[in-house]
């Protein structure tokens, strides 16, 4: 399923959830299922990897997982962002904190960035 979505794409953003300190067993089921058949899964795309949960750390358990495990099965990791806290820190209106915010627009500039090598 992976394979297929990044076959069909230049570029690749995943976002990340955490469920008890690691990936959903969704996502952990589909991720180990995925690499058995092809080791490359992400096809040496650019990607932009995001999280966020409702705790201070923001699904950095996962984050830190994501950023050692998915350039070994092809992600080409162009830039990553966790927003903590997230019922605190986000609106309707987009991203409250100001430092927050910027470290989005930094880390989508290097995914565009990316995308024009």
């Amino acid at each position: 399923m992976i394979k297929l979505l990044a076959l069909g794409a230049s570029t690749s953003s995943s976002s990340i959830n955490q469920q008890l300190a690691s990936y959903t067993a969704a996502f952990k089921n589909i991720y180990d299922w995925e690499t058995r058949a092809e080791q490359k899964v992400w096809q040496d795309k650019p990607m932009l990897l995001l999280s966020t949960s409702p705790g201070p750390r923001g699904a950095a358990t996962v984050m830190e997982s994501g950023i050692a495990t998915f350039p070994r099965i092809g992600a080409q990791l162009a830039a990553s962002f966790s927003l903590p806290s997230f019922y605190e820190q986000f609106s309707k209106n987009g991203i409250k904190d100001l430092t927050h915010s910027s470290h989005l627009s930094d880390a989508i500039s290097a995914f565009a960035n990316a995308l024009n090598q």
